[in-house]
């Protein structure tokens, strides 16, 4: 699809998706819950949100090192805002690991290592984010069964999963992509986290285990802060879900898919439609805000990203 005809579409479901919305949903009572916010707790909220970017970079600098990209966790910080402002325009999961990708070869890392290492980083976060999310969903007292049983075959097939991530086992592989020279090596790469020490592997799966908690913690603030009645534990599976709805690429910095996503998880448990719209725009303003920033991080800072002659750090 061409560019104009893919950002035409991702506009007109943007728009559509909040017309619909805003015709069933009261405005008046998102624009009173929006003018009533809590400054302190958005901002509290807001400083989480860079702090958790932080605790990114503890796992982050793991992966990056094992596949023998040499960037300093302060480095990774600011390409993890930059990637922020890139996301906004370009959604989706694959546009996101695309930014990332560029800003480690800008800073000379090899294409296959680049590559590996985001989809190690991006696969270990997504089977966390299941477990974790599922987890809450599994122990959340105010859903029904049947998101209970969903969330417990979820948990159980993440767990397996992590599992044979953990294990020193290398698996076979048959067919093409054996005999495949380019394949093969990116496959080994893939595999060098399993060869980490298990104090490293442990170090990832703590930090990120963290950070999701931390990103929960933020979007919980969000929800206090414009005074929407919800738990933390609801917001941890809310959240899991909603980030595996904003992966589409449909919608600009996730408008529509956002709003609609958390109207539809609020109606499981009690949050009204007026509350979750006022949440949903409370969270967009914190992401824009981490955006804009990192906008102003790149446009300042761009010939800093390009290695030096030497093609050393």
């Amino acid at each position: 699809m061409r560019p104009a005809a893919s950002f035409a579409l991702k506009f007109l479901f943007a728009c559509g998706a909040l017309w619909l919305l805003f015709h069933f949903v009261p405005v008046g009572e998102i624009v009173n819950a929006l003018a009533d916010a809590n400054v302190i707790l958005f901002a509290s909220g807001l400083a989480l949100q860079f702090m958790n970017r932080g605790l990114a970079t503890v796992h982050m600098k793991v992966i990056t090192d094992s596949q023998g990209i040499q960037i300093s966790r302060r480095t990774l910080y600011r390409v993890l805002l930059s990637v922020q402002f890139y996301a906004v325009f370009l959604p989706g999961a694959l546009a996101g690991g695309g930014a990332t990708w560029m800003k480690y070869v800008q800073y000379g890392a090899d294409k296959g290592a680049a590559a590996a290492a985001i989809v190690v980083n991006r696969g270990l976060g997504l089977l966390m984010l299941v477990t974790i999310g599922s987890l809450a969903l599994l122990l959340d007292p105010q859903v029904g069964a049947l998101p209970r049983f969903v969330a417990l075959g979820l948990m159980c097939a993440s767990v397996a999963c992590l599992v044979l991530v953990w294990i020193p086992w290398k698996p076979r592989i048959l067919g093409p992509v054996a005999g495949s020279r380019r394949f093969g090596a990116l496959l080994d790469r893939l595999l060098g986290f399993k060869r980490l020490p298990a104090r490293d592997r442990a170090i990832v799966m703590m930090s990120m285990i963290a950070q999701e908690l931390g990103n929960a913690a933020a979007m919980w603030i969000f929800a206090l802060a414009v005074g929407v009645p919800v738990d933390y534990l609801s917001v941890v599976w809310m959240r899991a879900a909603l980030q595996m709805a904003l992966m589409l690429p449909v919608s600009f910095a996730g408008l529509g898919i956002r709003e609609a996503s958390l109207v539809g998880l609020g109606t499981l448990v009690g949050v009204q439609a007026a509350d979750a719209m006022a949440w949903s725009f409370t969270i967009l303003a914190g992401t824009l805000s981490v955006a804009l920033v990192g906008g102003i991080m790149e446009s300042g800072a761009w010939p800093r990203y390009l290695p030096p002659p030497s093609g050393k750090q």
